[in-house]
């Protein structure tokens, strides 16, 4: 089957990682990254591209291609008109796995759904309003990890000795994750990520501060090399599950994450998962993962069990060919 896929693409993508998926299973895969203009685009042109130029391109590439399939990885930026004109004129289907919390904050996705034949939601809410406005094709889909970036990743002594740390935090900077984090100053922290330059910790304690993310292999290295990974959820992710819970059970790591949340039927709280409910409760826990390694141990590895025997990428992509029945 062809399928074009309409991503952000880069490697260790959220499209990177759907496209990899997609050729395992046999299907031929042509990627036009949605949000990639010209090398050379001034900055103040890139918005009018993304509005006049691209919609434009991506037409011309499906009637090119001529897919079996158009797979849209959250693009958010494409507009309805787009997706309207190629599903009629093409006759093929079109699906949009949207990864974010916030289904119906993108004006450009909840304009497509009529022209879908599926769209996919990680969270149940938005599937379930979804309705409200007269839409009975949403269905949800939890994250899932990487296979080949995280569960079958093999690291050695040298590659997690420079992450080595007793607590590791990726993720972006947000005040409200410093305040956490704060708690845990005394600790032997390091924080991945962008924005946290700027923040009190980086004056306080610039030695916590990687000063860079942690994408592709390196994020996996991380995980593993830390006793405990904290995982504040970005504050929209009101219930469910963020993509980094799959990253770090796929990788094998042991995960301290807030809540409460729905782990199910994924994880088993608090075997394969620690969750914490207040500043105090992620103090106490940190400190008895920290002193108690071998159940760290166990912990990530029931995750990573788990994670590979039915949540990765291929898993996820297979469930939704086979819902549409193009498997």
């Amino acid at each position: 089957m062809k399928v074009l896929l309409v991503s952000v693409h880069f490697h260790s993508s959220f499209g990177w990682s759907i496209e990899q998926a997609l050729k395992r299973l046999g299907h031929e895969v042509r990627v036009f990254d949605y949000r990639n203009p010209p090398i050379g685009v001034p900055g103040k042109v890139k918005l009018l591209w993304a509005r006049t130029v691209m919609p434009r391109e991506l037409a011309a590439a499906g009637r090119k291609f001529r897919p079996d399939l158009i797979f849209l990885a959250k693009a958010e930026t494409v507009p309805a008109e787009t997706i309207r004109g190629l599903r009629g004129e093409l006759r093929c289907p079109v699906v949009n796995w949207f990864p974010d919390a916030r289904l119906f904050a993108s004006r450009n996705v909840v304009e497509q759904m009529p022209h879908l034949d599926f769209i996919f939601s990680k969270n149940i809410q938005d599937v379930n309003r979804t309705r409200l406005i007269g839409i009975r094709n949403a269905r949800f889909l939890p994250h899932c990890a990487d296979r080949e970036l995280h569960v079958d990743y093999e690291t050695t002594e040298e590659d997690l000795k420079p992450h080595r740390c007793q607590v590791a935090m990726v993720g972006s900077y947000y005040r409200y994750r410093e305040l956490m984090l704060e708690h845990l100053s005394d600790f032997n922290l390091r924080i991945w990520g962008g924005g946290w330059e700027r923040s009190a910790l980086a004056r306080t304690k610039p030695e916590c501060i990687s000063g860079r993310e942690a994408r592709s292999l390196v994020q996996t290295q991380v995980f593993r090399a830390a006793a405990v990974n904290v995982n504040p959820h970005h504050f929209d992710d009101t219930e469910g599950l963020n993509q980094r819970v799959f990253d770090i059970g796929g990788a094998g790591g042991c995960q301290l994450m807030d809540g409460p949340r729905d782990a199910k039927p994924v994880f088993d709280v608090p075997d394969d998962l620690a969750v914490f409910q207040s500043a105090e409760e992620l103090r106490e826990k940190t400190g008895f993962l920290i002193g108690h390694p071998q159940t760290c141990r166990d912990m990530g590895e029931r995750c990573r069990r788990k994670v590979a025997a039915g949540h990765t990428y291929d898993h996820r992509v297979r469930e939704i060919l086979d819902l549409m029945r193009l498997a």
